[in-house]
């Protein structure tokens, strides 16, 4: 399975789970994140979210 996939399948299975720890080890500390109901936050706050 393509890297990319697999985190893909993981994120999604944090989110089902409702396993933030999971979640927030998908996203990368200094990548970008944008969603509709959120906006653009301040990077270092997205693992709050």
């Amino acid at each position: 399975m393509h890297p990319n996939v697999r985190l893909i399948h993981n994120l999604y299975g944090a989110l089902a789970r409702t396993d933030r720890a999971a979640m927030v080890a998908c996203h990368a500390p200094d990548g970008p994140f944008s969603d509709p109901a959120f906006g653009v936050p301040n990077p270092s706050k997205v693992g709050a979210m």
